[in-house]
């Protein structure tokens, strides 16, 4: 797999609620937005790629909430792990996004830069899993998410 990392559209921080992690999946950088702007039920039908071909490119973005700011800021990290169907690690990456916000919505962030896949053709079939560990180290807490795709010939 071919890996490369995208910029994306922001949101401003805010504090108070439980911290989650979304991770989606999507063909297109233009289909990252609607997932941030959009509602649960947006959130819920979208975003869930299942398949993905040899030489499709897939993003994918992880949407934030319920961190803690300090001073207007906040302090998140990530570390992303991708599995092969074998259950092999075939790349882990730890991040520290660059955020910036957008008053449009409070308490809301896509983690930048957007890991973004292609699939080879030397990569065999399977089921393969993107994992995400979010940290926000002001409130000194961690959250999981994870998402499956099946590359497919």
């Amino acid at each position: 797999m071919r890996m490369l990392v995208l910029l994306a559209v922001l949101s401003l921080p805010a504090a108070g609620a439980e911290l989650r992690a979304q991770l989606f999946s999507v063909h297109e950088s233009s289909e990252i937005e609607p997932l941030v702007t959009g509602d649960a039920d947006y959130r819920a039908a979208h975003g869930h790629l299942r398949e993905q071909r040899v030489g499709e490119t897939i993003f994918w973005p992880v949407v934030v909430e319920g961190y803690r700011t300090a001073r207007g800021g906040m302090n998140v990290e990530a570390v992303f792990r991708f599995v092969s169907p074998k259950g092999k690690e075939l790349m882990r990456g730890r991040y520290k996004p660059i955020l910036r916000g957008d008053p449009r919505l409070p308490g809301t962030v896509v983690l930048v830069p957007v890991l973004k896949l292609t699939a080879e053709p030397r990569d065999p079939p399977g089921v393969y899993k993107v994992q995400v560990k979010v940290r926000d180290n002001l409130a000194q807490k961690s959250v999981d998410a994870e998402q499956t795709i099946e590359l497919v010939l």
